[in-house]
């Protein structure tokens, strides 16, 4: 498949808290502005990682909104409540303008420059683990396929199981930079110290 062809056929979907109320778990790093500059920034990363591929912001934030669209990022009012109800949003958001594969990227991706190894992968499901190899930072699934959000504690071991479910070959893999988020003020200092994480494309 060539790259033109990924991209027609391939949409996007980063969901993306209100800034202001985003990584509350740094306070212990950051003040409640640089939180918000910081989480800013790390959406803009992730977006920007993204192009050239279609890229769709779902968000219940009217500052989301104001951003998204100051970047000229298409961007998705949600409709249902959580992460997963943003994500669902998006998906059926990705089957109306007839997409057939969806790339669920989190906001909070620092690290993020490109997807493209990760949408050339061959698997059905394709989940790019966070740092710790439990949680998904990233989800590549078809849009023909009823799949189950699960993004939450344990959703690497949970996706796997639902496209084990729905006869799908799943792969799982580390990434040396799309593996790397930041949830609390130790991963926000790995970022100042500059600590490596696992090299591209190591299974997990």
């Amino acid at each position: 498949m060539s790259r033109a062809d990924v991209a027609t056929k391939t949409l996007v979907v980063v969901p993306v808290k209100d800034f202001a109320s985003a990584k509350s778990r740094l306070h212990a790093a950051l003040s409640d502005v640089d939180r918000e500059l910081f989480a800013r920034h790390c959406a803009s990363r992730v977006v920007g990682a993204a192009r050239p591929l279609p890229v769709l912001v779902v968000t219940d934030s009217a500052d989301v909104v104001a951003w998204a669209r100051s970047l000229d990022i298409d961007v998705l009012r949600q409709t249902r409540p959580g992460l997963n109800g943003a994500v669902a949003d998006g998906h059926d958001e990705a089957r109306r303008r007839g997409c057939t594969r969806l790339v669920v990227a989190h906001a909070d991706l620092p690290r993020a420059r490109s997807f493209d190894d990760v949408v050339s992968r061959r698997a059905d499901v394709i989940i790019v683990t966070d740092h710790h190899g439990t949680g998904t930072n990233v989800l590549v699934i078809g849009t023909d396929h009823p799949f189950t959000f699960a993004f939450g504690t344990d959703s690497r071991a949970r996706h796997a199981a639902e496209a084990a479910r729905l006869g799908l070959h799943s792969e799982s893999v580390h990434h040396e930079e799309l593996s790397f988020d930041v949830d609390d003020a130790d991963d926000y200092a790995r970022i100042v110290d500059g600590d490596a994480a696992p090299r591209t494309g190591e299974k997990k």
